[in-house]
């Protein structure tokens, strides 16, 4: 075997062996903040029905993640720190920002430490010319884990073509291909089925679910625009606080559990498990007290991105979109679920194309 062979067989092997531990890492995180997150905020404290619970939580959590942050994340603490550790950090900052109440996605989270891991699998392979090939084939698995469907691969590919002009060999996109593969293997071995949780809907053809495609983009569109005043207000909060990590702790912490009593635990944490219960009990709940819900977890993605905590916005705001549905669905039940969620998501994106702070947003301050 020469050794351009040999290098090209380490470089797919290493390329599946990457597939397979993003998709652990990926399981891992998730599974470990779903069971915290229930045993503490549900189980224990029952922050669900008890208000006082809610907003102590916020504050306690919120003071523990600032002092992590400070303790680990400060220029100075970087300065110098291998990047297994780096890897490691940078999972618990996110972890416990999210575990904290952030009503912010784990997706800002997980793709630096993805890319990180695929990094560190190529210099543990001795593959350093393929380091950057490697991180990306982290960034690749992980979309596989958050749609658990190699499609998603494709659009992490496609999110990264378009973000950095990459020129890569035939060897390059196989070796990504077996990264995808790798990873939803991995994921079908656990039973995962995706991050975002809908109820079914039957779908037949209707112009009135058609022409509600529209109304639904321009909601995206009016979300936007609110969330960005929201955003601006939050941050000029934020810079007026002393420069003291506990006092920016004691702020958001307040201000976090202050919004989870006026939304109600439906506006709590990423969002992505409370998609299903906003359909199952917006007749309940009544179209003005969804719409209302709808708001309020938009002032809490503003608040928890202005003050600090990590995390991105891609899955609280497939909620609010959710949410907005669910509304209208009260009034009409002509709607297209899934068409609608991407209509509104496409109408919030257009909107979105000059600030860039959606879909440029990384999970950093």
């Amino acid at each position: 075997m020469t050794n351009t062979t040999r290098q090209r067989a380490a470089l797919l092997v290493g390329s599946a062996f990457v597939g397979v531990f993003i998709a652990l890492v990926y399981l891992g995180f998730e599974g470990l903040l779903h069971v915290m997150l229930h045993l503490v905020w549900d189980d224990i404290f029952h922050s669900d029905s008890n208000k006082i619970a809610a907003l102590g939580l916020s504050l306690v959590l919120g003071l523990t993640f600032f002092g992590a942050r400070q303790w680990l994340d400060t220029k100075e603490a970087k300065k110098g720190r291998p990047l297994s550790q780096e890897f490691f950090v940078v999972l618990l900052i996110g972890f416990l920002s999210l575990f904290a109440g952030a009503a912010l996605g784990p997706e800002a989270v997980l793709i630096p430490a993805a890319m990180i891991g695929g990094q560190l699998i190529a210099k543990r392979l001795k593959l350093h010319s393929h380091v950057g090939l490697f991180g990306l084939a982290g960034f690749v698995a992980l979309f596989v884990a958050f749609f658990s469907s190699v499609f998603g691969g494709l659009l992490g590919l496609y999110l990264a073509h378009k973000s950095k002009r990459l020129q890569f060999s035939i060897i390059d996109y196989i070796g990504l291909a077996l990264a995808s593969v790798a990873a939803l293997f991995t994921l079908g071995l656990f039973g995962h089925r995706g991050a975002f949780h809908y109820p079914e809907q039957s779908i037949g053809f209707s112009f009135m679910a058609m022409a509600m495609l529209t109304v639904f983009f321009i909601a995206g569109i009016a979300y936007q625009k609110l969330f960005i005043a929201m955003l601006k207000w939050a941050k000029v909060l934020y810079a007026k606080l002393q420069n003291t990590w506990y006092m920016h702790g004691f702020v958001a912490g307040t201000g976090l559990g202050l919004l989870f009593v006026a939304g109600g635990y439906l506006v709590q944490f990423t969002g992505n498990e409370a998609i299903k219960p906003i359909f199952q009990q917006a007749a309940a709940i009544g179209l003005v007290g969804v719409v209302w819900i709808s708001l309020v977890k938009v002032a809490t993605i503003a608040w928890s991105l202005g003050m600090g905590y990590r995390g991105g916005l891609i899955f609280p705001f497939v909620f609010v979109a959710s949410s907005v549905i669910a509304a209208i669905s009260l009034l009409t039940s002509e709607i297209y679920l899934f068409p609608s969620i991407f209509a509104f998501l496409a109408g919030l994106l257009f909107a979105d194309r000059k600030t860039k702070i959606i879909t440029g947003h990384s999970g950093e301050e």
